[in-house]
C-alpha cells in the first residue's frame, strides 16, 4: 500500500514567483508553487508517495519542471533547500526572492522525452541560477557541446547561425568581435569556454582581474543567444516567443476533440451546417487564471456551420439566458469571439436565468480587464483553446458593470 510522501525543494528564483499558492501541471504531474512570506522561502511541494514514485525519480521530475519553467522564462531558478516527508513540508527563509507576481500562468512548458534536449534545458536552468558571471558563460557554453565534442564543429555553428539572432544589442557584440578582425566561433571558444574551464595556457579568465569578468559580462548575452538558438533549431524545443508567435494554443486542443472526418471537411473549405451531435461537446466559457463562472460551466451548441475553414459555434446555457458565439479560423490558427456583438443574454425570469447572466456580467468585466478568453471541454475540464489578453478599442465604465451585479444579487435574495 503506498502512502503519501512530499518532495518540498526551497528555490531562489528570478522567474517571476506567484504570491499565493499555485497548483501547476506538468507532463501529468501536479506542482504546488508556494509564495515567499517574511519567514518562508519560495518554495515547490510534490506529493508522490500516493503514486509508487520514490524521492530520488521525483527529485528528477521536480527538476525537469524547474528546467521547463526556467526555459520558457529565460530566468534562472535554483534549489536552496530539501526536504521530504509525509506532510508538505515549509521551507524557512534562505534567500530574498527577487521577483513575484499575482498573474502567474505558464501556459507554455515543454514536456521533453529525449536525452539531448532534457539535457539542454537542465544545462540552460543551471547556468542561468548561478550568480558567476564566468560560470554563467561556461555552463551556456556546455550546451553547445552537445552538438560535437570537436572544437571545429562548434566553432563552424556558431559562425553558421551568427544569421539567427536578431537582437540589436547582441548584434552589436557580433560587430564589435569581427571588428577585432576574429572569427565569432574562435572567439567564444577558445577566449570565452576554454578561458573558463582551463588554467594551463592562454587565453586564461582571471576571477580577480576585473577587465576579464567585464569582457565576460558583456558577452554572456551572445552565448546566451547562441545557446538559445541551438536549443529551439537544433534540439526541436520551442521558445516562449515562437509559441506566442504562432498562437498554436488558440485551437490546440480542438484539433484533438473535433473528429477527423469534420476536420477534414472544415480544412478543405466545406461550406455546409453542422449537427451539433457531430461535435458531441460540452463546453466551459471562462478566462485564464479565474475561477469558474457558475452560469457558464454547461454551454452545448445551439447551432453550427463550417464556412472558409471556420467553424462557427452558437453556445448557449440550458435555458438559452446566455449564447455565445465564437469561431475556430483553422486556416490562421486564430479563436474567434467578439465580445460587443457575439455575445448576449436573456432574462428569463427565474433565479436560474439570474445566476447565467450574473456569471456572464462578471465574465465580461474580467474580460475588458485584460482577461484570455479560454474554452475548456466541461466534462473533463481540459483547455481546447484560449487567446492572449483581450485589448479594448474603447473606454469600459466598469462601475457601470458593478451596479448591474449589484441589483442582479439585491434580486437574487429580495425576489423581483
Amino acid at each position: 500500500m503506498t502512502t503519501e510522501y512530499w518532495t518540498c525543494i526551497g528555490v531562489d528564483s528570478n522567474v517571476p514567483w506567484p504570491i499565493k499558492e499555485t497548483k501547476v501541471t506538468f507532463d501529468g504531474y501536479e506542482f504546488i508553487l508556494r509564495p515567499e512570506t517574511e519567514t518562508l522561502a519560495p518554495s515547490i511541494a510534490f506529493e508522490h508517495g500516493s503514486k509508487g514514485i520514490d524521492p530520488d525519480d521525483a527529485l528528477t521530475i521536480s527538476r525537469r519542471f524547474m528546467s521547463s519553467l526556467s526555459w520558457v522564462s529565460k530566468q534562472g531558478l535554483r534549489e536552496t533547500t530539501l526536504a521530504g516527508g509525509s506532510k508538505p513540508i515549509y521551507i524557512g527563509k534562505g534567500q530574498i526572492n527577487r521577483t513575484r507576481t499575482n498573474h502567474f500562468d505558464p501556459a507554455y512548458l515543454p514536456v521533453l522525452t529525449e536525452r539531448k534536449p532534457l539535457l539542454a534545458l537542465a544545462l540552460y536552468r543551471d547556468a542561468l541560477s548561478t550568480n558567476n558571471i564566468a560560470y554563467q558563460f561556461l555552463g551556456l557554453s556546455r550546451i553547445l557541446n552537445i552538438i560535437s565534442n570537436s572544437p571545429y564543429e562548434q566553432k563552424k555553428w556558431i559562425n553558421d547561425n551568427l544569421d539567427k539572432i536578431i537582437d540589436s544589442e547582441v548584434l552589436k557584440i557580433v560587430g564589435q568581435i569581427k571588428n577585432g578582425s576574429k572569427s565569432v566561433g574562435e572567439h567564444i571558444y577558445n577566449s570565452g569556454r576554454c578561458a573558463v574551464a582551463h588554467a594551463y595556457s592562454e587565453p586564461i579568465v582571471d576571477p580577480d582581474d576585473s577587465k576579464d569578468i567585464r569582457r565576460m559580462h558583456d558577452e554572456l548575452p551572445l552565448i546566451k543567444a547562441l545557446a538559445e538558438i541551438f536549443i529551439e533549431h537544433e534540439l526541436n524545443v520551442k521558445s516562449q516567443s515562437t509559441v506566442s508567435r504562432e498562437h498554436l494554443y488558440e485551437l490546440a486542443g480542438f484539433k484533438d476533440a473535433i473528429s477527423e472526418s469534420i476536420f477534414k471537411e472544415i480544412l478543405s473549405k466545406t461550406s455546409r451546417r453542422v449537427k451539433p451531435s457531430e461535435i458531441d461537446i460540452t463546453f466551459t466559457i471562462g478566462l485564464r487564471s479565474k475561477p469558474v463562472y457558475c452560469g457558464l460551466s454547461k454551454m452545448t451548441i445551439l447551432e453550427s456551420n463550417m464556412k472558409n475553414s471556420i467553424l462557427s459555434l452558437a453556445l448557449s446555457t440550458d435555458d438559452k439566458s446566455v449564447q455565445i458565439w465564437i469561431g475556430l479560423d483553422f486556416a490562421n490558427e486564430k479563436l474567434i469571439y467578439d465580445p460587443c456583438n457575439g455575445m448576449k443574454f436573456f432574462d428569463r425570469h427565474t433565479n436560474e436565468s439570474l445566476v447565467a447572466i450574473k456569471s456572464f456580467i462578471q465574465f465580461k468585466r474580467d474580460l475588458f480587464l485584460n482577461g484570455c478568453f479560454e474554452v475548456r471541454n466541461a466534462e473533463n475540464n481540459e483547455i481546447l483553446g484560449y487567446t492572449n489578453a483581450y485589448i479594448p478599442t474603447v473606454e469600459i465604465d466598469t462601475l457601470a458593470i458593478e451596479k448591474i451585479i449589484f441589483h442582479i444579487d439585491d434580486l437574487l435574495i429580495h425576489g423581483r
